[in-house]
């Protein structure tokens, strides 16, 4: 599910970048706010698998 939410939102940020080189381009802070989405659900992500590594780990269990 993880791995979703991220691909939807580097698609949101890659959309939001694409169409800034229009006339109808999107303003900064909007494209910010994605690149902050995407950044804020990868740290996310590879916290939880450095967590379930460690809980891996101290139980006894390879990775």
């Amino acid at each position: 599910m993880m791995l979703s939410e991220i691909e939807r939102a580097r698609q949101e940020l890659y959309k939001a970048v694409s169409t800034t080189s229009g006339a109808n381009g999107m303003s900064e802070p909007y494209i910010l706010n994605k690149s902050r989405k995407l950044d804020n659900l990868i740290y996310r992500y590879l916290l939880n698998e450095k967590n379930r590594k460690t809980e891996s780990e101290r139980k006894g269990r390879g990775p």
